[in-house]
């Protein structure tokens, strides 16, 4: 394999063929620095002609997205439009980056030339067909691998977004009379069920944790809080008054996962973690500064320190759901708590634990027998 050029990067993804991009570091308007891409294609040679044609003629740091609804527009040429004009007024910027990076590593190598106005439903069908299918039994350093294709989740996000920027082209670019996109063509997500910690696995949690951590899993546990939510919770959004409750309104990297402000009632238990922690005199602080920016490290360190092999910190938000559900809650209240767009997502987070279902039977069950009792008649009755 030649040595590539210095502004060429390969890159391969996983049940996809290798993708040459061309990169070169600009400036933007407002003076920051960011990494322009375009696509090459699969094959080498092409790729290399295409390379020197954008060293000699390079793309402007942030182009204009006007297209005229005349002119041929590929579909590489239009997300890149709704990347520019959608993406960044109604995503994060980590959720735009996201969308661009799957455009860039699966759409664009396979659809991105194609003409947004001859884009059929065969073609987006293909195309999750040939993300779906895995790669054969490969020789890796004298190992033979096979390689699945891409995951389902990112297979959703990626149809999602498209399905969302053909929409976008139907109704506000007006570039397209109809979306080609069709019912039914987004994979089904499998059920998946809540996957609580039960009482012997937090207590194992706990005795592994360190003890910096130890209030930081409990408060999760307690309140369902995610984790970008508890890097950026201050002192200032704990409140006692007129009850107990956290009001949250950011994650550690901007606005909340679903942009909205929600108040989070204590109950005895996170109010006891709260108050056992040291109040600083700047009520603007964050109560927990020194969390980093994954939860990469805790997770290794419970794994490797404990028998729950399956620790993540995301397991604390379904151990608050189930539990609270136990306890009698309902599914509306919990969605308000846990920030969910839709109660279907709830279900997934909260579902009762087999024993709390046979307890709830056998509960009714007595309750059955006792006014069945009640309700027969006596035996100076039957005489009568």
């Amino acid at each position: 394999m030649p040595k590539l050029p210095v502004r060429m990067v390969k890159r391969a993804r996983r049940g996809c063929a290798s993708v040459y991009y061309w990169r070169k570091a600009v400036t933007t308007k407002d003076g920051k620095r960011r990494n322009l891409y375009r696509t090459l294609g699969s094959d080498y040679e092409a790729a290399c002609a295409q390379y020197d044609k954008l060293e000699a003629h390079p793309p402007a740091a942030e182009p204009e997205p006007v297209l005229v609804a005349e002119s041929p527009i590929t579909v590489e040429a239009f997300s890149r439009r709704w990347l520019a004009e959608y993406a960044a007024t109604r995503r994060t910027v980590r959720g735009r980056d996201q969308a661009e990076q799957r455009f860039r590593d699966f759409l664009w190598p396979t659809l991105g030339s194609v003409l947004l106005t001859e884009l059929k439903p065969a073609d987006l069908r293909r195309l999750n067909a040939e993300l779906e299918q895995a790669r054969p039994v490969i020789e890796v350093e004298g190992r033979k691998r096979c390689k699945g294709g891409v995951g389902l989740l990112t297979r959703r996000h990626l149809l999602a977004d498209i399905r969302c920027v053909l929409r976008y082209a139907v109704e506000e670019a007006e570039v397209l009379s109809r979306s080609p996109w069709r019912p039914k063509m987004m994979p089904k997500k499998p059920e998946a069920a809540p996957d609580p910690l039960n009482d012997l696995e937090w207590a194992e949690v706990t005795r592994a944790a360190p003890t910096p951590w130890k209030p930081v899993l409990a408060l999760m546990a307690e309140t369902g809080l995610r984790w970008g939510e508890v890097r950026a919770v201050r002192w200032k959004d704990a409140h006692v008054a007129p009850y107990a409750h956290l009001v949250v309104s950011r994650s550690h990297d901007g606005p909340t996962k679903s942009r909205k402000v929600r108040e989070v009632p204590l109950l005895p238990e996170a109010e006891a973690i709260l108050d056992a922690l040291e109040r600083p005199a700047n009520r603007d602080a964050a109560i927990f500064p020194w969390l980093p920016e994954t939860a990469s490290w805790i997770r290794r360190h419970v794994i490797a320190h404990s028998w729950v092999k399956d620790f993540h910190v995301h397991r604390m938000r379904h151990t608050f759901a189930t539990k609270y559900l136990e306890r009698g809650g309902s599914l509306e209240v919990l969605q308000r708590i846990l920030g969910h767009s839709s109660i279907k997502q709830t279900e997934c987070y909260g579902r009762l634990r087999p024993h709390a279902v046979a307890a709830e039977v056998a509960r009714i069950s007595v309750a059955t027998s006792v006014a069945m009792k009640a309700t027969e008649p006596s035996e100076a009755r039957k005489s009568l």
